[in-house]
């Protein structure tokens, strides 16, 4: 898992790299003008950072689940009654949670396997 953000504050654009190495090759060659060793007068916006958790995701309830989404929906006769409970914008509800990188990184060689 790439574990460094490098922030190219200049054209406000980010890239992400397994090594600081890499993210600080990658900001030289933004500040750097080659043809006359010169510093770019933003040089001082650029940042790396160092990423501590991703957010993920688990779909905890869904419309697919459900037969009717109102109760206009519902035939007199069914047995089965039960309706989307929340608001018609929503597909799906989701529950986040916070993972920290090594965590991640130790699942992702679970799944490879």
């Amino acid at each position: 898992m790439k574990q460094f953000l490098a922030y190219d504050g200049i054209n406000n654009h980010w890239e992400l790299f397994n090594t600081i190495e890499e993210a600080r090759d990658y900001l030289e060659e933004i500040f750097l003008d080659p043809n006359n060793d010169s510093y770019h007068p933003d040089l001082a916006s650029c940042k790396i950072y160092q990423l501590v958790e991703t957010v993920e995701y688990e779909i905890i309830d869904s419309k697919k689940n459900y037969k009717y989404f109102h109760d206009d929906d519902i035939p007199i006769d069914a047995e089965d009654h039960e309706i989307w409970p929340y608001d018609d914008m929503f597909d799906e509800l989701w529950q986040h949670k916070f993972v920290p990188i090594a965590q991640k990184e130790m699942n992702d060689k679970k799944i490879e396997k």
